[in-house]
């Protein structure tokens, strides 16, 4: 995860733009029969991550499930290129063009609400 985002743990990522769905799809898992529903369009994409809020790894490992059920793509984020994942539990990461990831969640789907 990047240093800004660990600095603000209820940011959003900055100007999403250019959300692209390139892959829909499921890990090999259990539960991966559920997965076939899982589907985002380009917009729905969209909405998400500029919804989504940054979260740490230790929200996304306590605080959240996980689900096997995935929608990959691509965008822009402040003018650079960047790969995006979004899980149907929920949760999402950006990779950036150096490796680094950042973690977002929908708020409303955390496990253990305060």
């Amino acid at each position: 995860m990047s240093g800004a985002a660990c600095a603000d743990q209820a940011a959003h990522i900055p100007e999403v733009t250019g959300v692209s769905v390139t892959e829909t799809g499921a890990e090999a898992h259990r539960d991966a029969l559920h997965c076939r529903d899982f589907k985002l369009t380009n917009i729905e994409a969209s909405q998400f991550l500029a919804k989504a809020k940054v979260i740490s790894s230790h929200e996304l490992h306590y605080e959240y499930s996980w689900a096997p059920c995935y929608v990959r793509g691509t965008a822009t984020v402040s003018g650079q290129p960047v790969r995006w994942e979004i899980r149907a539990a929920g949760t999402a990461k950006i990779i950036f063009p150096d490796g680094t990831e950042t973690l977002l969640a929908d708020k409303s789907q955390r496990e253990k609400q305060e």
